[in-house]
């Protein structure tokens, strides 16, 4: 077996059995699994208990319409969610008002109580009082049938009959229709911007661990003077090489680890945010960016001679990487603008960005045969650029060199 073969084994096995790896590639998207899952959770839990909830109107009378709307919500054992109960405070101010119906709430009476004031004939000012304002699901039932409340009220003053404005108000969806030469195809935007982000998540995630691990790897190996012993039996480039698909296929192993884990968790409705037309240009671009940055990563990274080096250069690589996440959203929102399209050929964004421009954009196979040619020479361009520069540096000790040194190793044959 060639040397870097046996290296790039080495590795990958090495590595895969890191505890952190392991918590990283299992337990990490479970996390942000339940992360995503526990609010909706917390929303979708049924009612336990009836609510009593306090009404403190000014001018204005919407309890009745207020307990007809609440009143689609049931506890677990069939009672109503909420019971509106009016609060008669008049004749007093209306701060003092107020004072006394949060007494009732601190006295536990309450559960909390909406204050409600008719400034005129299309404004309104209303408060939601409580010792608990966190209870999202509470506040947003309220909210929503306060405005319907509301809204009736102001149409009424119009003159305008409430159920005839709501069917003439109906919301109509518009569907998405992408075209394309091979035809039109439905189009759910925001089921392919999320499958779409969370593939270009999962690259930049995952390049992110892999950076450090590469980097750190170099370093150790240089500060424990071990890079010394395995010079001594394989050459600058096959230890390199070896680095690069050792690494590289630890970072696809945890990418396909994360894809199953999100296909066991949702199932096949996956499918609904991939692209399947052009899904193989997505892996592609996929692979080629992922070996473009790990080519690079090592040969940065044997710059580095301590913890302190090690942290600098993983904060460059850092921002290099999160850079196709921050103009991710700018793709999204003008896929087919000059300066999308002229970062769409610059070598480090090209990969991330044109994952998202074939899923929601009719590229060009041009452009597609285009892009995957400037990346292919850029892997060329980078190999070389690392192996000239980890050749040396990798046996260099000291202080961190400069600009002008590493310009020089590059010249050098």
């Amino acid at each position: 077996m060639k040397k870097f073969l046996i290296i790039a084994k080495w590795e990958y096995l090495e590595r895969l059995k890191n505890k952190t790896y392991i918590f990283m590639t299992f337990f990490f998207p479970l996390i942000i699994f339940g992360i995503t899952l526990v609010p909706s959770l917390f929303m979708s839990e049924e009612d336990k208990e009836t609510k009593v909830i306090g009404l403190l109107e000014e001018n204005v009378s919407i309890q009745s319409d207020l307990e007809k709307l609440l009143s689609e919500y049931k506890t677990v054992d069939g009672q109503p969610s909420y019971l509106i109960q009016k609060i008669n405070l008049s004749g007093l101010s209306e701060s003092k008002a107020i004072d006394s119906a949060s007494n009732l709430v601190l006295q536990k009476m309450l559960e909390g109580f909406v204050y409600i004031k008719k400034v005129n004939a299309d404004s309104f000012v209303v408060e939601y009082h409580s010792e608990k304002i966190s209870r999202f699901k509470d506040i947003a039932r309220l909210e929503k049938a306060i405005n319907q409340s509301l809204i009736k009220i102001k149409l009424e003053g119009y003159n305008i009959n409430p159920e005839l404005s709501k069917k003439l108000t109906k919301q109509i969806e518009v569907k998405k229709v992408k075209i394309s030469p091979e035809g039109k195809e439905n189009l759910d935007l925001e089921k392919v911007f999320i499958g779409t982000f969370a593939f270009v998540w999962f690259l930049v995630m995952s390049l992110l661990m892999v950076a450090s691990s590469l980097v750190r790897s170099v370093v150790e190996e240089k500060s424990n003077r071990i890079i010394e012993i395995l010079l001594s039996s394989c050459s600058a480039q096959d230890l390199m090489a070896g680095k690069i698909i050792g690494l590289s296929a630890l970072g696809l192993t945890q990418i396909f680890v994360w894809i199953l884990i999100a296909i066991s968790a949702v199932g096949p409705m996956i499918f609904d945010y991939v692209q399947l037309q052009n899904f193989g240009f997505v892996l592609i671009y996929f692979v080629l960016g992922y070996l473009l940055y790990s080519s690079l990563f090592i040969g940065i990274g044997s710059i580095g001679n301590t913890e302190q080096d090690l942290q600098s250069i993983m904060s460059i690589l850092s921002l290099l990487i999160v850079l196709p996440i921050i103009l991710s959203v700018q793709v999204f929102e003008n896929p087919s603008s000059k300066f999308i399209d002229y970062l769409s050929y610059f070598p480090l964004t090209t990969a991330p960005l044109m994952t998202i421009r074939v899923s929601i954009l009719e590229v060009s196979l041009t452009d597609k045969i285009l892009t995957i040619g400037i990346l292919i020479l850029s892997i060329y361009a980078s190999i070389w650029f690392s192996a000239k520069i980890f050749r040396v540096a990798i046996l260099s000790y000291g202080k961190t060199p400069n600009i002008q040194e590493i310009i020089k190793w590059l010249k050098s044959k």
